[in-house]
């Protein structure tokens, strides 16, 4: 069964989907029904409460619901391993267009190299006795009493329906101690507004925002992901930053995309050193992301190499045609943070393109008109 990967070769998950444990350097071995095995290579595996993926040159993904009779195998001088057999069953509806029938091999040998099988059959264990693939996800309708007809009782529909919704999101946020409570039925809501996204009301995608700002999402931690911890968050990493990048003119200061990235993972956060430690592996893992120092000292996250050069050329060409600007200004006109602003505006400066007033009104750049000479 084939699998869609993020930019970053994470699995892309399918609604209610969380992942339960990581793996890394494990060997398959597939079996056909009549034929001889059939070595697939070494992969790095992703236990989710819905699949088993692995992820390699050739990816596939076996549903849960198809695993029979898993049990450990190897051991003394053998290498340690999990074999299973595969029996394709019936799934829920709303699986087909993401778990399509395909080819399945009869049965599975997963040999752990480095350890972990243990742990990770206890796990499958687990996830199959849970079957979280027969809970779909369910947006329940209220039934709406109208009051009377047209626009007036269009609107009052619309009112009752976000009450309740209004009311929880108020409770979740009174306390600490009120949120805890309210975490379950808060995950829940966040579930159901997640399948109306075809809806551009905009008191509905202000909760919306809400619920994503308060981080209900599964981060890779230390607990899933065991010694493959810092490789697997700066691809997580990758993944989460490309749209604020995108959105920030390719470039966000290190402590902002720190903030920005712990803001979503709510109360999993992680620690300056983990984010550091995840940055400094973007170049050797070849993902998009990289570090840069820029002139000023600051560290900054860029989407791609030139992602500075590319907004100073851009700020240079607006100085020239506006006269000059302050970091303040040239941050509001390309819509980045002041601290990028400046660092572009002093790399302009050290490359003879630009050159500053520092006066009462504050500190503004200028194009350098020895240049057109």
């Amino acid at each position: 069964m084939e699998v869609k990967l993020t930019e970053s070769s994470r699995p892309v998950l399918i609604p209610n989907e969380v992942i339960i444990k990581e793996q890394s350097k494990v060997e398959v071995l597939f079996e056909y029904f009549l034929c001889s095995d059939s070595k697939q290579g070494e992969y790095y595996c992703y236990l989710t409460s819905h699949r088993l993926v692995c992820v390699s040159k050739k990816n596939f993904a076996i549903p849960l619901a198809y695993i029979e009779g898993q049990k450990a195998a190897g051991g003394f001088l053998r290498t340690h391993r999990i074999e299973f057999n595969v029996r394709i069953k019936a799934l829920p509806q709303y699986l087909h267009e993401y778990m399509p029938q395909a080819l399945m091999p009869s049965m599975i040998s997963m040999k752990f190299t480095v350890g972990g099988r243990d742990e990770f059959l206890t796990q499958i264990d687990t996830a199959c006795r849970a079957e979280s693939w027969n809970k779909p996800i369910i947006v329940e309708q209220k039934q709406i009493k109208v009051e009377g007809y047209g626009i007036g009782g269009i609107k009052q529909a619309l009112k009752e329906d976000t009450h309740d919704r209004n009311q929880t999101l108020s409770a979740g946020f009174k306390d600490l101690k009120s949120l805890s409570d309210k975490s379950r039925e808060l995950k829940n809501l966040a579930s159901k507004l997640k399948q109306m996204d075809e809806s551009k009301d905009p008191e509905l995608q202000e909760i919306k925002a809400t619920m994503a700002s308060m981080g209900f999402t599964s981060g890779v931690t230390k607990e899933t992901a065991g010694k493959n911890y810092i490789p697997q968050l700066a691809r997580e990493l990758c993944d989460f930053i490309k749209e604020p990048l995108q959105n920030n003119g390719g470039l966000l200061p290190l402590l902002d995309a720190y903030c920005i990235y712990n803001r979503a993972r709510g109360g999993s956060v992680i620690s300056p050193s983990d984010m550091a430690q995840a940055c400094e592996l973007f170049e050797s893992l070849s993902l998009p992301i990289k570090i840069r120092v820029l002139a000023g000292g600051t560290k900054a996250l860029s989407l791609g190499g030139q992602a500075v050069e590319n907004l100073t050329r851009s700020l240079i060409e607006k100085i020239r045609e506006v006269g000059h600007l302050s970091s303040k200004e040239a941050a509001e006109i390309f819509k980045i943070s002041t601290t990028i602003a400046l660092e572009c505006l002093l790399l302009g400066e050290n490359q003879g393109q630009l050159c500053r007033d520092q006066g009462l009104q504050g500190l503004h750049f200028y194009y350098n008109l020895f240049l057109r000479n």
